[in-house]
């Protein structure tokens, strides 16, 4: 037996007179254009704060490291672990912005063909085919960006305490 033939309808009249806010209740809207903006946006502005905080306590640790590597304490090891960590924080984010524009692509895969030779091997693609994948998978320019904006703040209490140690 199907359940189709024993379906039970049940209609009730209604003497009410239904008004217009009952009948259009809310129903859960798409967000619109600017809603999506907006948590676009927040999207960013945490994703940039984490990959800040994260670039902050690398700083913070390579000070700390700077300064038990040399065992000393004065003002001037201050300024060399906080040079250290200048230099460092900076020139990571210098690299992944050469990176981007594919400076050193032709460096790169001629050391690692040259190398391959060597050996007897074949790369797997060509240097077009090489160069066409960093284009179309860049590094995040939040990286680059946040890379520069630490270096920055890193570099104001730097310039003091060379001021100051000299």
């Amino acid at each position: 037996m199907s359940k189709e033939k024993f379906k039970l309808v049940e209609k009730k009249a209604s003497f009410l007179i239904e008004d217009e806010t009952v009948e259009t209740e809310k129903k859960p809207s798409e967000p619109t254009a600017e809603q999506l903006k907006k948590e676009e946006q927040r999207k960013k502005r945490k994703r940039l704060f984490i990959t800040f905080l994260v670039m902050t306590a690398i700083s913070c640790i390579t000070f700390i490291l700077g300064l038990l590597w040399q065992w000393e304490w004065s003002l001037m090891a201050a300024t060399d672990a906080l040079t250290l960590s200048f230099a460092l924080i900076f020139f990571a984010g210098w690299i992944m912005f050469v990176w981007n524009l594919n400076i050193l692509s032709p460096l790169i895969h001629g050391f690692k063909t040259f190398g391959l030779m060597l050996v007897g091997k074949r790369p797997k693609t060509d240097y077009y085919g090489y160069m066409k994948k960093i284009q179309e998978d860049p590094i995040p320019k939040y990286y680059i960006i946040t890379c520069f904006i630490t270096a920055g703040i890193l570099l104001i209490p730097l310039i003091i305490l060379v001021l100051l140690a000299s």
